[in-house]
């Protein structure tokens, strides 16, 4: 898919940073073209406590996602937590339920593992589309063939809740078996998807934004220091795709709607 300018608003006009890491551009995409209109916001609030990250859609009824943004420190998954569509043709969208999510044990505050399953209330992947997951090795993903190939999306709290788009990062290199990357990631970036090309025109997610690894030291130029965080997917995806798979269109999808049963 081409880029061209005319598709997005200038980034000066939202206040938007020149530059995230240098030579990189962050431009808004609120469209309902694939593969953006995939990318949602997730926002969950606990008593007096909220929190806003990003999810894509990855079934008919799923949404992949940052473990931390649907479980509590408890396990349990709060009782408000909605999925946002976010297109322009369609007034970004009513809020739809999160009714249940799956994810590993232990995967609170486990950067390898921070990611989960967002089971909806209505089958969103039918109006905008889904994508696939990456079985990329991770060696492959952090080889110089993707260098500067990758997009990243996300719904960062500086953005003023426009849908932003890192059209040309990468996957820098592996620590403790999660990936340093220096795609654009801000407060509410989190399980926001790094998608990857393939063949004709297509995209699948190679890996999940979970965290900036040293705040104090974030933006300029690229370093392992300043890098930021996030979660490999392809070791999983075998599993994950088949979970869906098995669930999507089945009278256990359902069950887990109708009785709202989760675990991590």
């Amino acid at each position: 898919m081409g880029w061209a300018q005319s598709d997005f608003n200038s980034r000066d006009n939202l206040g938007l940073k020149t530059s995230f890491f240098q030579g990189h551009q962050r431009v808004v995409n609120n469209g309902g073209d694939y593969p953006y209109s995939t990318v949602g916001e997730i926002f969950e609030q606990t008593g007096e406590k909220a929190q806003r990250c990003s999810g894509t859609l990855v079934g008919r009824y799923f949404a992949l996602t940052a473990c931390h943004c649907v479980f509590l420190e408890s396990g349990n998954v709060p009782k408000r937590v909605y999925f946002f569509p976010r297109t322009k043709e369609e007034g970004f969208g009513a809020p739809v339920p999160v009714v249940a999510a799956f994810g590993k044990h232990g995967c609170l505050g486990n950067y390898p593992q921070d990611f989960a399953l967002a089971v909806l209330s209505k089958p969103l992947g039918d109006r905008y589309g889904y994508l696939k997951i990456s079985a990329l090795p991770q060696q492959a993903a952090i080889s110089s063939d993707y260098h500067g190939r990758l997009v990243s999306v996300g719904f960062p709290g500086d953005s003023n809740e426009n849908r932003i788009v890192d059209p040309a990062c990468s996957l820098k290199s592996l620590e403790n078996g999660y990936y340093l990357t220096d795609c654009s990631t801000e407060p509410g970036d989190s399980g926001g998807p790094i998608l990857i090309p393939e063949d004709g025109g297509r995209y699948s997610i190679i890996a999940i934004k979970v965290a900036v690894k040293t705040p104090e030291t974030h933006g300029g130029k690229y370093s392992e220091k300043n890098a930021n965080m996030a979660t490999a997917l392809s070791g999983d995806a075998g599993v994950i795709e088949q979970f869906i798979q098995d669930h999507d269109n089945s009278r256990a999808l359902s069950d887990l709607i109708s009785n709202g049963n989760s675990g991590n």
